[in-house]
């Protein structure tokens, strides 16, 4: 059974592993690192300060994508492994990880869309600047000022995309949890049914 353990390499950099067996060292994760990271012991893997709950089960496959079964007895995918979390500190991890590869997914789509856009706007800006020749006096000032906005906001650039995964048990309830939901709840419906 995988099991998060914390590692920290000599340049700092701090991460979890989710291992089948304990080691001692392994390599650091950072592409700009060769060092190897050492196991740091932390409280929340003694049992004293575990918290009591049914475990998460996620499936895991070799290349790190989770997939999260429908209850913690489905069978498990060919090429994936069962991964149970028993307590909490092990949910965080969990949740820091999916969201780690999510915002690196996110930065670069962005990078690639802004490629994109960049081009596309430069064509744009190519076939106006012939089309505004024919314009009045009054329509090239109302071009320029529309062409100085959009570069300001092109220089902007698109907003970076911040994931917010969390395991909704350990992280919401009622007070924070959207008002659609909580009224399925407490009509013991389904999400989004009345």
């Amino acid at each position: 059974m995988l099991r998060a353990y914390d590692y920290e390499c000599p340049k700092g950099h701090k991460f979890e592993m989710f291992l089948n067996e304990y080691e001692e060292y392994i390599p650091c994760p950072d592409n700009d690192c060769a060092e190897m990271g050492q196991h740091v012991w932390s409280f929340h893997y003694t049992s004293s300060h575990a918290q009591r709950f049914d475990p998460v089960v996620i499936h895991k496959d070799a290349q790190g994508n989770i997939r999260f079964p429908g209850s913690a007895n489905a069978p498990v995918p060919p090429g994936f492994q069962k991964v149970e979390l028993t307590d909490v500190y092990q949910v965080r991890a969990l949740e820091r990880e999916v969201n780690r590869g999510d915002r690196e997914k996110a930065e670069r789509f962005r990078i690639s869309k802004s490629v994109l856009t960049d081009g596309q706007l430069k064509e744009n800006r190519r076939v106006m600047e012939r089309v505004v020749q024919n314009f009045s006096p009054r329509g090239k000032r109302f071009y320029d000022a529309m062409r100085k906005m959009s570069e300001r906001r092109q220089q902007l650039g698109p907003k970076a995309i911040s994931p917010e995964f969390v395991v909704d048990a350990f992280s919401n309830n009622q007070s924070n949890r959207d008002g659609y939901y909580n009224e399925s709840i407490e009509h013991g419906s389904h999400r989004g049914r009345r």
